[in-house]
């Protein structure tokens, strides 16, 4: 088996975030990364243009099978976030919301609304609960 056919293979997951979060995503991305079973692709920042960073953040949501959202009263205020959960509803992906800051009364967006978040707010519940999202991950990888 060449390279290419190896990175093929793995399991193609996209996370959606907000900068201010970039801190507790680095971390996630570490663990999930030291696994080597993901193709890990993250939200396009700092777009200018709303036409390109849509079709940018369109193509990494269609091309993923699973995607993790990074709840936070930062990132459930920005618009980009519900539009990646609404592509990838009508996409049918599988979605997975992590919180890693209490939301408060912040409002989830409507397309995650229905779904129950992992609990990642301390290093205690980011540990264990990571662990959690790995064994979901793994039904599906």
């Amino acid at each position: 088996m060449n390279s290419t056919e190896s990175v093929e293979s793995k399991f193609k997951l996209h996370v959606s975030f907000a900068e201010a979060d970039i801190e507790f995503v680095d971390t996630v991305l570490a663990a999930l990364g030291q696994l080597n079973r993901f193709d890990l692709s993250v939200t396009p920042g700092g777009e200018d243009d709303a036409k390109v960073w849509v079709r940018d953040a369109g193509g990494l949501i269609e091309a993923a099978d699973a995607i993790v959202y990074v709840l936070s009263p930062t990132s459930v205020a920005l618009p980009t976030i519900a539009y990646e959960a609404e592509r990838a509803i009508a996409l049918s992906k599988r979605m997975i919301p992590i919180i890693c800051q209490p939301l408060r009364k912040a409002e989830v967006p409507a397309a995650l609304s229905g779904l129950r978040p992992l609990r990642m707010e301390t290093e205690q519940l980011l540990n264990g609960n990571l662990q959690a999202m790995l064994r979901l991950l793994a039904r599906d990888a």
